[in-house]
């Protein structure tokens, strides 16, 4: 949930729905009919907005508020185009490890009051960097080894003269100047990510000692708490109220610089833990919600169906990844459902250590079901993903897609040939299950084995998949493998599944709460999560990045995989070659099972208000957090109207890219 997008599946669990009734007012679409809008907008959520420090955070929860708080140097277009944002251009050195940005003049910081405070200048991102460096950003690892000198800077004393040697600089108010270590393919993708957003310094300042550049304190630093006044804002919104348990409301900047395209002047969150499977039904039914999702396990499913049936449509696929992650090395047994016995808990350890042991799991798992508990079956299927990594993240100069990349290093890694596209499952075999469990056992695992599997105990959807997960991986290892429901409330699950930034207080042995969406378009920014040194992922798998654990990392195959990142991510002139050094890495991920790919972020079967394919559109970054340029119904959008507008946004998109 991490570095980048790190997400909890209980969000997945809550189809977020979409307006509030409100004034009308006229428009059109490209449909060619006449469609009115509205510009209030009410959704149901988790309120999981922690911190609005936006340059340190590498939440989920939070970027979806932070990114309409505050704008960067670029951002993505309503077909995916990067295009300027707070620049006004950009020129890019011969040799690409230079990049000088010129800014719009003009535009303002406003006050969470909307009073103006200084224009944004070229001094604010430099601000906003260093204090990325000093607070320890979550997102550290993503410019490290890129902008020059920012890693030494990580590890200095952080006086001025270390903060000189850093790779950015303010040449005047409005030219900004990027060095980097070497040439990046992806560093404009950086430009629309939270790292490398801007902060006024004398605000920050004058939020506690703590926040003065060059000597931090985060005990004495109020910059970015959830309060509205924490932060200044130059985007399209302003945090208006948050409390955690009732609403979240934000509200239009009206001194955004680019306020003739925010449509929407009022959106609501109002908590939702989704303990009542009917409750986004019933509060579309109401008038309260204007979006819906439908969920395969209503008794009235088929009816609901049928009702809407000239509005219903699915979501669309998506860039993200949530999967099974087991703790190599658990030491913390507070949350069990299996006996306190030391043995027990060695031979669970030394199962999951096991390759053998982890085939049988994956091979045990039935996703599918596992995805239909909520979603129906056709969907559900949609929703596999079997390689952790997007299908969007490469194509080679020939055309081949990265997951053929993927499929061609697996095979010559194993001798096996297996398809790893989307939207299929090539582990699921009962019969192979038992094989890798009878091999395990000669190699002195001990059966059963049990594995605590944390649950949020108040979320019904979440509670029947695990009921699901349990189920299927039960009977299809003959009770071999025993997976234990540990129920636990919200507080708990963030803070050991999400939240916890310490190896040794992972409490438990499986989990699927962590996802990963990407952060720019390379598949560095899904291999990253595994790297021993700098992935995210290594805290949930109760190993960290620190030297620790050496021994675990060895064997199981984590310092093979770190081997092959680094060989991948240390190409950046042969693109091709990166590719299938990346395909290499990915390809030893998936076939020592180190982690298991499951699927995509939440898919279903939706009906909504909201008009199609407006706003900024990016697989990856922060795009599809933003609500500007965003228009809202008064009326359900029709599938006939979806799919006539998503064929033209389609060839739009296409025209676009080939020129």
């Amino acid at each position: 949930m991490s570095r980048t997008k790190r997400t909890l599946s209980l969000l997945l669990a809550l189809v977020m729905v979409f307006l509030v009734a409100c004034s009308p007012s006229g428009g059109g679409s490209s449909t060619g009919k006449n469609v009115e809008y509205q510009d209030e907008l009410t959704m149901a959520g988790n309120n999981a907005l922690a911190s609005m420090d936006y340059v340190v955070t590498n939440k989920n929860p939070d970027h979806a508020y932070n990114a309409n708080f505050v704008d960067g140097l670029m951002e993505n277009d309503r077909v995916g185009k990067l295009v300027p944002a707070l620049a006004e251009s950009v020129e890019e050195s011969a040799d690409k490890t230079e990049y000088t940005f010129k800014l719009k003049s003009g535009i303002k910081w406003v006050t969470s009051n909307q009073e103006e405070y200084e224009d944004v200048k070229a001094q604010d991102f430099v601000t906003g960097l260093r204090h990325a460096a000093e607070f320890k950003s979550g997102v550290n690892e993503l410019v490290q080894g890129v902008i020059k000198g920012y890693t030494e800077y990580l590890n200095s004393d952080f006086s001025d003269e270390a903060w000189e040697k850093v790779g950015i600089k303010a040449v005047d108010d409005q030219t900004l100047v990027y060095t980097l270590e070497k040439p990046t393919p992806f560093f404009l993708d950086f430009t629309t990510y939270n790292i490398l957003m801007p902060i006024n310094q004398k605000f920050l300042e004058g939020q506690g000692t703590g926040c003065k550049l060059g000597a931090p304190n985060p005990e004495n630093c109020s910059f970015g708490s959830t309060s509205p006044d924490s932060i200044l804002y130059n985007g399209a919104y302003v945090l208006e109220s948050f409390d955690s348990k009732s609403s979240i409301v934000i509200i239009k900047n009206e001194q955004y610089w680019d306020v003739d395209n925010v449509f929407i002047k009022k959106i609501t969150e109002i908590y939702d833990n989704g303990e009542d499977p009917y409750s986004i039904k019933t509060g579309f039914e109401n008038g309260t919600y204007p979006s819906m999702g439908l969920r395969a396990n209503w008794k009235d499913y088929s009816q609901v169906k049928e009702q809407y049936k000239e509005y219903v449509r699915e979501s669309q696929p998506n860039a993200s990844v949530f999967g099974v992650l087991m703790n190599y090395n658990r030491q913390s047994f507070n949350l069990t459902g299996y006996a306190q016995d030391e043995a027990k808990r060695e031979n669970t350890r030394n199962a999951i250590q096991n390759l053998n042991f982890r085939k049988a799991f994956q091979a045990a798992f039935d996703r599918t079901a596992y995805l239909a508990v909520n979603t129906a079956e056709e969907v559900a299927k949609g929703t596999l993903r079997n390689v952790n990594n997007f299908p969007e993240a490469a194509t080679t100069k020939d055309g081949k897609p990265y997951y053929d990349l993927v499929e061609k290093e697996y095979k010559e890694l194993t001798g096996e040939e297996v398809v790893l596209d989307d939207a299929q499952d090539p582990w699921l075999n009962k019969d192979k299950a038992l094989e890798f469990l009878a091999a395990a056992e000669k190699e002195g695992i001990e059966f059963p084995v049990h594995l605590d599997y944390l649950v949020l105990e108040t979320s019904d959807a979440l509670v029947k998949q695990a009921n699901s997960l349990k189920q299927s991986v039960e009977a299809n290892t003959d009770g071999k493998i025993i997976v234990e429901l540990v129920m636990a409330p919200e507080a708990t699950v963030y803070n050991v599944a999400f939240r916890n930034e310490d190896p040794a207080a992972v409490d438990y042995d499986i989990s699927t709460f962590s996802g990963w969406g990407p952060d720019y378009n390379d598949p560095q920014t899904f291999a990253q999560t595994f790297s021993t040194t700098e992935g995210s992922y290594m805290v949930n798998i109760g190993l960290g990045t620190d030297p620790d654990n050496a021994d675990i990392k060895e064997k199981v195959g984590f310092t093979q995989y770190e081997k092959l990142y680094q060989e991948a991510k240390n190409e950046v002139e042969d693109l091709d070659k990166r590719y299938e050094l990346f395909a290499k890495a990915d390809a030893w991920l998936i076939a020592n099972k180190l982690y298991l790919p499951g699927q995509m972020a939440s898919r279903g079967e939706i009906v909504s208000k909201l008009e199609p394919l407006e706003g900024p559109y990016s697989q990856v970054g922060l795009a599809s957090h933003k609500y500007k340029g965003r228009k809202l119904r008064t009326e359900l959008v029709t599938t006939e109207e979806y799919q006539q507008i998503r064929d033209a946004w389609e060839k739009e998109r296409e025209k676009e890219f080939s020129e």
